[in-house]
């Protein structure tokens, strides 16, 4: 399985400024106003951006954790409450293993893990 192509920064920003270029393009155009067909194919497209965004999170936590970083910490950065951080982080990465089986966790020069 091909490792989906990450997104740079904050790819939450990216999607959506790529939404709103789009509509200032559309206005510029004078395209019609999208319809239930161009909705429905947007949707589709989120799967993949999900995808994306579910592989660069697996890559980001297990280079932490290959930095010595503890499951609290990355359960706290990924947004979950500070008493279950370390076991909703554990979890996360677990299910996000099991999502990409053919993932390799990322090595580091000189490294002795």
């Amino acid at each position: 399985m091909m490792a989906p192509r990450l997104l740079g920064g904050d790819a939450a920003h990216e999607v959506l400024a790529g939404f709103e270029r789009g509509e200032q393009l559309r206005k510029v155009l004078g395209t019609p106003e999208p319809n239930a067909q161009d909705c429905l194919d947007a949707l589709a497209q989120g799967d993949g951006v999900r995808r994306t965004l579910d592989y660069q999170e697996l890559q980001l936590i297990a280079r932490a954790r290959q930095l010595g970083e503890g499951w609290h910490r990355i359960g706290v950065a990924l947004g979950y409450a500070e008493g279950s951080a370390a076991k909703l982080g554990k979890a996360r990465y677990d299910r996000l293993r099991e999502q990409f089986p053919g993932f390799t966790e990322p090595t580091m020069e000189g490294s002795s893990r």
